[in-house]
């Protein structure tokens, strides 16, 4: 029997103190300088954070984020998730709210492919290759609406059903 390869969103994911950690050295700063940031006396309790010892305070998530240069959204909803997941199944519905299906698929994506690092577009270049890669999403969307129009369909006329074609 053969196994069915891993997707990016089938990858496993790293712990939120897995992540606290990269995030830490990523930044350049010490373990010391970020503590204080967040409003900590010492590094201690980030040690013990980063160790998957204790559970960083909701409270001090936007601090660490700032500290550590991340999207402070995403690196509450990588505490949420892990600390509290109804909770944050609830925040999500509720941001979530309105927006249309294919941009939740969009950004779901987004976000597992982001692992908590900020991927918004912040150059010209980055903004171009953006815009190259949404204009084939587009095309190839186009394409697909076009084969799917020309294709057969069944139509309801009373209780006959006609093939249009």
């Amino acid at each position: 029997m053969s196994k069915k390869p891993q997707t990016p969103i089938d990858l496993p994911r790293m712990t939120f103190a897995e992540f606290v950690d990269h995030a830490i050295v990523a930044s350049g700063k010490t373990q010391t300088a970020i503590a204080k940031e967040m409003g900590f006396n010492s590094q201690v309790r980030l040690t013990r954070i980063k160790n998957g010892v204790d559970k960083m305070p909701i409270n001090k998530v936007a601090a660490f984020a700032q500290a550590v240069g991340k999207d402070p959204f995403t690196v509450l909803g990588m505490a949420l998730e892990e600390y509290s997941p109804e909770l944050w199944v609830i925040v999500q519905s509720i941001i979530d709210h309105g927006l249309p299906t294919h941009e939740k698929t969009t950004l779901a994506l987004i976000r597992s492919f982001s692992d908590g690092l900020p991927v918004a577009p912040t150059t010209k270049a980055d903004v171009e290759s953006l815009e190259k890669m949404v204009g084939r999403w587009k095309t190839t969307h186009r394409k697909r609406m076009s084969e799917e129009l020309k294709a057969p369909r069944p139509v309801s006329r009373g209780k006959k059903l006609q093939v249009r074609g």
